[in-house]
């Protein structure tokens, strides 16, 4: 799994077994293999690279992810039977008809010597759908007891149960934004909220970014770089505002959207929080202040690997025929088994 926050590759080496009501599944080992700065470059670029640069970029990104994985289950006991990769996505455009993540599978059953499940959203953009959230039958097969299952990853996404079916989509830019006012100070990404944290609300900007046509659009619907990019970021980048204050607005801003979500769907009980931005301290007291949920932030091993681990699902589903998307979730017009499987070499 590699996510839009650039942080590396997520490897996760997961056992499932069917349960009465879903899966149960045992987090074996895991691993985060952190992209150099070169590389972070090349992915930031890609959404205006060429396209022949692009091409190398898939072909040089699955070697990479295909040696990596190749590492990871060299040192397991447990050897996985099945490789289920989501690639990092580079554009994202389902009014248009596709979606693109990098990282070919072709090049990772190859090294590796294993099936490969890839290319999960692209089915479901051809039925119609936005191609996206794919976690939630993960949250459903796999964290069905939470109320909501809220990820905080470069783009924010949620999915909750009503009325028996999944209701779910990205709620709103994420660490995209954080980790860009970080960088405007020198910092990889802001540390525990702290910056944020010190800095001030300001209510102009975020009235500006409640604004955002986005919100407005029932769902299904989803977010990609291009929205952050023509959309959102200009608003942040033009205000006057300190940094801080900013990352302030900015998570008072997202607190106030899920807000809106929990009560508006009048959902009870527990929310369970992963992603890299579980370790925003402020965000998540904001949350705690703003809505009525009982915040869970798990282990670090779940906040890390959630989504590794359900795209591992995914692909298990798909080799077996299964159901994966939901299309009350993305807008398609049928539930079905999305991804393309690539076979190891015979020679």
């Amino acid at each position: 799994m590699s996510g839009s926050s650039l942080d590396g590759l997520d490897l996760a080496l997961v056992r499932f077994t069917r349960a009465a009501d879903g899966w149960d599944y045992q987090l074996l080992d895991h691993e985060t293999k952190a992209y150099d700065a070169a590389l972070r470059s090349r992915l930031l670029g890609a959404f205006s690279a060429s396209v022949p640069e692009i091409l190398q970029l898939d072909v040089d990104l699955g070697r990479i992810f295909g040696n990596w994985a190749k590492q990871f289950i060299a040192s397991q006991k447990a050897k996985p039977t099945l490789i289920g990769s989501h690639g990092h996505t580079v554009f994202h455009q389902p009014a248009l008809g596709y979606s693109q993540q990098i990282g070919h599978p072709a090049h990772i059953a190859a090294i590796t010597g294993l099936p490969v499940a890839a290319d999960f959203r692209n089915l479901d953009i051809a039925l119609g759908g936005q191609g996206a959230p794919l976690v939630p039958v993960g949250d459903r097969l796999l964290f069905g007891q939470h109320a909501l299952c809220l990820n905080l990853g470069g783009i924010a996404n949620l999915s909750f149960e009503k009325n028996g079916q999944r209701l779910a989509w990205d709620l709103a830019c994420c660490n995209m934004v954080f980790d860009r006012l970080a960088a405007d100070l020198g910092l990889p990404f802001d540390n525990e909220g702290k910056k944020a944290a010190s800095g001030k609300v300001d209510k102009q900007l975020l009235t500006q970014l409640a604004g955002l046509s986005y919100y407005q659009q029932p769902p299904p619907k989803s977010l990609g770089r291009e929205y952050f990019e023509a959309e959102l970021w200009p608003i942040v980048a033009q205000s006057p505002l300190k940094t801080e204050d900013k990352m302030a607005t900015y998570a008072k801003h997202l607190a106030l959207q899920l807000k809106e979500v929990v009560e508006k769907y009048e959902l009870y009980g527990s929310m369970l929080v992963t992603g890299g931005g579980a370790y925003h301290r402020h965000l998540i007291r904001l949350f705690r202040l703003e809505q009525r949920l009982a915040v869970e932030v798990p282990e670090p091993a779940l906040i890390e690997q959630k989504e590794a681990i359900i795209f591992a699902l995914l692909g298990l589903l798909r080799q077996l025929g299964e159901v994966n998307v939901y299309h009350e979730v993305t807008g398609s017009r049928c539930d079905h088994s999305g991804g393309n499987l690539y076979s190891p070499p015979i020679c």
